[in-house]
């Protein structure tokens, strides 16, 4: 797991946080990837080596190549946004969570 030693060698504005998925191969991690970029219009990273993936989105349970990392829904939000479109973007995670598990073979294990 990524160590931050000293808080000024850490590059901040590198880091993306987001939805952690982890998968047992690359291929269905990247074709999960496309999915949700298709099916939902939110950007993801797919990442083949843990520290890479962890130099940008810490996770105190470490994380295990091949991670995706996926944009939360609620950040393309307006400023002001009513419940209603609030909860639908809780339900697009539900929805992530689920391709990811029951079609792709991926684990959520955080953000």
């Amino acid at each position: 797991m990524t160590e931050i030693k000293n808080e000024q060698d850490w590059n901040w504005e590198a880091c993306t946080n987001g939805m952690i998925f982890e998968f047992k191969e690359m291929e269905p991690a990247k074709a999960f990837a496309i999915a949700v970029k298709e099916r939902f219009n939110l950007d993801c990273r797919v990442f083949d080596n843990s520290e890479d993936a962890e130099r940008v989105h810490l996770n105190p349970f470490g994380q295990k190549a091949p991670v995706v990392h996926v944009d939360r829904p609620y950040w393309t939000l307006p400023e002001g946004a009513s419940r209603q479109l609030w909860d639908a973007a809780w339900a697009k995670e539900k929805e992530i969570w689920e391709l990811a598990e029951e079609t792709f073979g991926g684990n959520f294990i955080g953000t």
